[in-house]
């Protein structure tokens, strides 16, 4: 009979990896509570909000029109091409 070999998993290592990633959530989704593995985890992870990207309104003097209320520090133009997409 072939012998065969045994993982084992240092159970202090994992708690302190799934603290570590339990911290990484609670700190892009700015909560403080414990989070339960796997259900807390997931459910934190699909509340934290994305922002929306915003629309912005080329003039034809190249100068862009913000949305109300809003300012940009940068601006990424993408230009339609026969290929593609360029950015």
């Amino acid at each position: 009979m072939p012998l065969t070999q045994m993982a084992y998993i240092d159970a202090r290592q994992l708690d302190s990896d799934l603290e570590d990633v339990a911290d990484a959530i609670r700190a892009k989704s700015g909560g403080s509570s414990p989070l339960a593995f796997p259900a807390g985890f997931i459910s934190e992870i699909v509340s934290i909000s994305v922002p929306t990207l915003d629309t912005l309104t080329a003039t034809d003097n190249g100068t862009f029109t913000p949305q109300s209320g809003h300012a940009y520090t940068s601006v990424i133009v993408a230009i339609p091409t026969a290929s593609g997409v360029s950015f």
